[in-house]
C-alpha cells in the first residue's frame, strides 16, 4: 500500500542564526507569520538591549583598578 503526502499548507521559512552554531530553518504556517515575526523582533531587540549592556559593564571592568 502506498502512502501519499499531505498536501502542505502555504508556509514560510524562518531562518535564524547564533554566533558559533548553524543557522536553524523552521517552517511556519502563515497563519502564525505575523505574530512569529513580531516574536523574532522581540528578541532581537532584547539581545541588542542585552549586548548594550555586556558593553557597559565590560568598559566599567576594565576602568576598574586594582583592589
Amino acid at each position: 500500500m502506498r502512502r501519499t503526502a499531505p498536501a502542505m499548507a502555504p508556509s514560510t521559512i524562518c531562518r535564524s542564526a547564533t554566533p558559533a552554531l548553524r543557522p536553524q530553518m523552521d517552517y511556519v504556517p502563515q497563519e502564525s507569520y505575523a505574530q512569529t515575526a513580531e516574536f523574532l523582533a522581540n528578541y532581537h531587540r532584547a539581545r541588542e538591549i542585552l549586548e548594550a549592556i555586556c558593553e557597559i559593564n565590560r568598559e566599567l571592568l576594565r576602568r576598574r583598578e586594582a583592589l
